[in-house]
């Protein structure tokens, strides 16, 4: 569009070329003229919503999007906010960080991002679905690693966790949805692996349900 109406030598066909498409000047008029709308259109909604509150969907959609791994500009484009104010809800709500992959590829072992203050907890029931930061994602609470219970594994049989970490342990399932239809369980929809944590690397997930938060949507 800038070429176009630069007032520069730049045809239709030299266009069509730009956007890999054969030549034909109804689809690209078409092209330009929906971009146009859909500009025109997210403009509208953010006057609209500018200076209003965080509404409560938006503020659920926010967090299932950034904790599902949403980049934080497509959460703005898709709420029709700005990225400043997709993270003062992050920050407001307490969402654990979520690197990227290639951030992820630099974490460095034992130093994962911290937990929200909102979050931390030093204990943690079995059953429980918490935010694994060394995971970077859901997890179930399988089990306390203390001595009694691994005593019989050789090289955990004298590990102190509270003692050498300052911190309880725990075994963890990390929850990691996909596709398993051409499996041998293709009635199941979350699958994941063992793992296990110290406590201050696990999030307490309470906070999140009192915001409206749906944890079956992560």
């Amino acid at each position: 569009m800038e070429l176009l109406e630069s007032g520069k030598p730049f045809t239709k066909k030299e266009a069509c070329q730009k956007l890999n498409i054969s030549y034909n000047t109804t689809r690209l008029n078409n092209i330009i003229a929906e971009y146009k709308d859909k500009v025109s259109f997210q403009e509208k909604r953010r006057s609209q919503n500018r200076g209003k509150p965080a509404t409560a969907y938006e503020i659920a959609e926010a967090v299932v999007m950034y904790l599902n791994k949403e980049p934080i500009s497509v959460i703005a484009s898709s709420l029709f906010r700005s990225s400043s104010f997709v993270k003062g809800i992050l920050d407001r709500v307490g969402v654990p960080e979520v690197p990227s992959k290639e951030e992820m590829s630099k974490v460095q072992q034992w130093k994962f991002p911290l937990i929200p203050e909102q979050m931390i907890s030093t204990d943690f029931d079995n059953e429980e679905i918490v935010w694994s930061a060394k995971d970077c994602g859901l997890a179930k609470v399988l089990s306390e690693l203390t001595h009694e219970n691994v005593s019989g594994i050789p090289y955990k049989a004298c590990i102190d966790y509270e003692k050498i970490f300052g911190s309880k342990a725990y075994n963890v399932y990390v929850l990691e949805k996909g596709d398993y239809s051409n499996t041998y369980f293709p009635h199941v929809t979350v699958g994941g692996h063992y793992s296990t944590s110290l406590a201050h690397d696990l999030g307490k997930l309470d906070h999140l349900i009192d915001a409206g938060i749906d944890l079956s949507r992560l």
